[in-house]
């Protein structure tokens, strides 16, 4: 994974209030699968290495972006 789509991932998700139809198309387009059922979104790899990732449709924190986005980087490179 370059540092331009690393930089990508960060910056979609730094500061965000709820997760947006375009946040979900973008991680699809990494490989990812998103599945969302109540209040969060779980998202892994069609193949299943790396174990899963824990979204939260609307975060708590400032600070959360920052670190799903970490999340996501360390599933995609997994």
């Amino acid at each position: 994974m370059s540092t331009n789509e690393k930089m990508v991932i960060k910056n979609m998700f730094k500061g965000y209030k709820k997760v947006t139809t375009s946040m979900l198309k973008t991680l699809e387009g990494y490989g990812l699968i998103v599945d969302g059922q109540g209040k969060h979104y779980k998202v892994y790899r069609l193949d299943n290495i790396g174990g899963f990732v824990t979204l939260a449709k609307t975060p708590s924190d400032n600070r959360s972006g920052l670190n799903i986005s970490r999340y996501i980087i360390q599933l995609i490179e997994a």
